[in-house]
């Protein structure tokens, strides 16, 4: 899909070719044969030999700015990113207002995956050179990633670039950026650009395929306010139990049910500045079983939503936090209450990694206490900390999840008081055509330390739990539809 994350590999392939055209090597004239066979050598293209002797000559003349500088083009041609960065650091220890030598050591760290160590010496190069060749460029990326796509439109619109090369990426990143703030047009007029300037190019096909999927992309572009619908319909074949110790006369029902269920999510985003996101949001839920109407339930959610995107280190990190009050109805009648706070934090260790940490904290309330059998209170403090990770790969249309997650409901009745475990996998594949598969597997093993008031017995709970989807994405203005096996 067109993103950040399923690209970043093509600005790194780009860089060895980038790194060289934006500076050059000194002239061969040196006060040292090992610093003069070290020019010659990159002169001529032979990187892996300009580092040998380079290197030497670093050793020989540690005071000599121009070695350190062309020993850090040399190692970044060979792909030695961090060792490059090495050596553009000491030439700017010899020359800390050098404008080249802070460019090149800012582009050696993008190469490395470390945009936040790049972030100040582009913007001092910028603030001491604005017309330097491709700073805009690297500054907006670096903004793309931190998610403040205003300023990342502004830098790579005003993009210096030297060459075409340069041009066709900042158009790419700046498609990126007015896309989420919901500027399609621009968008798919930059897009175009970057295909037209070279055809059959990696990044072109990139492009190609971003406009393809622009249309799908604008759906989920973050605005001011947006309503979220979801209408289903469900079938169920039910064991055959009885729900609640008070309604015997269910037994005898059929087993299997039918029904169907009305979702609406209104938000609106009060705040969306450098990376932060608040809003406000309702969420509206009923479900309606056509065999058992006492079963059904209606939800009304209230909740306040905060995002962060921002780096730690070399990372691009997303923080999230939801604080919710809902209500819940069954069969009209008043049923739970709930306060809920779930925190987030996902970091993106690579295109191909990405790591979610999250957890809930929830105070449960029931509307009606047992008053004869105290240790069936279910009114709780329930709490949950998991963790996944996500393997990507083929520009992130497919993935892989592994992870799991600890549970602990604490009920003042100690009959429903548990610690439980849960182990996660997944699969995700993009299927084309707007078309994806999801497949997910759980395994619940559930613990109750007490003797149950009622049974006698102590409860052990271990069952598994799997799920396909088959979902049509929103295309041309059409729903969504999805369709879940359990």
């Amino acid at each position: 899909m067109f993103g950040i994350t399923s690209n970043r590999h093509l600005l790194a392939f780009l860089l060895p070719w980038v790194l060289l055209a934006s500076g050059q090597p000194a002239s061969a004239e040196s006060r040292s044969d090992s610093y003069a066979a070290g020019c010659r050598a990159l002169d001529a293209g032979d990187y892996g030999g300009a580092v040998k002797f380079l290197e030497q000559a670093s050793a020989e003349q540690p005071g000599n700015f121009q070695i350190f500088y062309d020993l850090g083009l040399a190692r970044s041609a060979t792909h030695r990113y961090r060792a490059a960065a090495t050596a553009f650091e000491h030439a700017k220890a010899l020359r800390p207002n050098d404008v080249g030598a802070r460019m090149q050591l800012a582009i050696a760290y993008m190469a490395d995956g470390a945009p936040g160590k790049a972030l100040p010496e582009l913007e001092w190069v910028r603030s001491h050179a604005p017309r330097t060749p491709n700073v805009g460029f690297y500054l907006g990326r670096i903004h793309v990633l931190l998610g403040n796509y205003a300023t990342a439109a502004g830098l790579l619109r005003g993009t210096v670039a030297s060459n075409d090369k340069y041009r066709q990426l900042a158009d790419y990143y700046l498609a990126l950026s007015v896309s989420r703030l919901g500027n399609v047009g621009e968008a798919q007029s930059a897009l175009a650009r970057a295909s037209r300037l070279f055809p059959g190019s990696n990044l072109a096909s990139f492009a190609e395929q971003g406009m393809r999927d622009l249309g799908r992309l604008a759906a989920t572009i973050p605005g001011k306010f947006r309503v979220e619908t979801q209408a289903t319909v469900q079938y169920d074949d039910n064991v055959r139990v009885a729900p609640d110790v008070n309604v015997f006369h269910l037994r005898d029902r059929r087993c299997d049910s039918l029904g169907t269920t009305l979702y609406v999510r209104p938000e609106y985003a009060f705040l969306e500045k450098n990376g932060w996101r608040l809003s406000w949001s309702y969420a509206g839920l009923q479900t309606v079983n056509f065999s058992i109407p006492e079963l059904n339930v209606t939800d009304h959610q209230f909740a306040f939503n905060l995002f962060h995107r921002t780096l730690s280190g070399t990372r691009p990190v997303n923080v999230g936090l939801s604080l919710a009050y809902d209500q819940m109805l069954l069969d009209g009648d008043a049923f739970l209450y709930r306060l809920t706070a779930a925190p987030y934090v996902t970091v993106q260790h690579s295109p191909k990694s990405v790591t979610t940490v999250y957890g809930q904290f929830q105070k449960k309330n029931f509307a009606f206490d047992p008053i004869f059998w105290p240790d069936e209170n279910r009114d709780s403090h329930f709490t949950l900390a998991g963790a996944a990770h996500y393997f990507i790969w083929d520009r992130g249309r497919r993935h892989v999840k592994v992870g799991c997650q600890f549970d602990r409901d604490n009920t003042d009745g100690l009959d429903y008081r548990y610690r439980g475990v849960r182990p996660l996998v997944g699969f995700f594949a993009d299927c084309g055509s707007g078309w994806s598969l999801t497949l997910d597997a759980q395994h619940q093993v559930r613990r109750y330390p007490e003797v149950n008031s009622i049974f006698g017995i102590t409860r052990h709970d271990n069952d598994s739990l799997y799920v396909a989807r088959v979902v049509a994405l929103r295309v041309q203005g059409k729903p969504r539809v999805h369709g879940d096996w359990q």
